[in-house]
C-alpha cells in the first residue's frame, strides 16, 4: 500500500485530470515533462470509487477516497488518505474506520 510520501509525491509531482476509463470516474495522474506538461499516454488511473458509511455505498463515481499505510502523526485513530474529485486532489486524514479505497503497489 502507498505511502503518505508516495501519494503527495503522485498529487505534487504529475498532471492531474478528471475524466472516465471505460466508462468508469476517476483521476488520472499523468508524468510531468521537464515544462510541467503531461506526457500523453504515462498516468495512473484511480477510479472515483466512494466511500463505504455503514452499509451504504456514498459518492461512487464523484470521489475517489484512498488508503495509505501512514497514522496520522498526530492521533493514530486516523490514517492519512488521497481525497479528490472532478475539481481538485488532496491528502488529509481520516478516521481508520472509513471504508476507503486500497492501491497496492508492486516494489520492485
Amino acid at each position: 500500500m502507498p505511502t503518505y510520501a508516495e501519494f503527495q509525491e503522485l498529487v505534487d509531482k504529475t498532471v492531474s485530470e478528471w475524466g472516465a476509463l471505460n466508462e468508469v470516474n476517476g483521476r488520472y495522474f499523468y508524468k510531468k515533462d521537464g515544462s510541467g506538461n503531461k506526457v500523453s499516454g504515462t498516468y495512473i488511473f484511480l477510479p472515483a470509487a466512494g466511500i463505504r458509511g455503514g452499509t451504504s455505498l456514498i459518492n461512487q463515481g464523484a470521489y475517489g477516497y484512498y488508503w495509505t499505510s501512514s497514522l496520522d502523526e498526530s492521533d493514530a485513530r486516523y490514517a492519512r488518505c488521497l481525497t479528490f474529485n472532478s475539481g481538485y486532489s488532496s491528502m488529509s486524514s481520516s478516521g481508520r474506520c472509513d471504508g476507503r479505497s486500497v492501491r497496492a503497489v508492486l516494489v520492485p
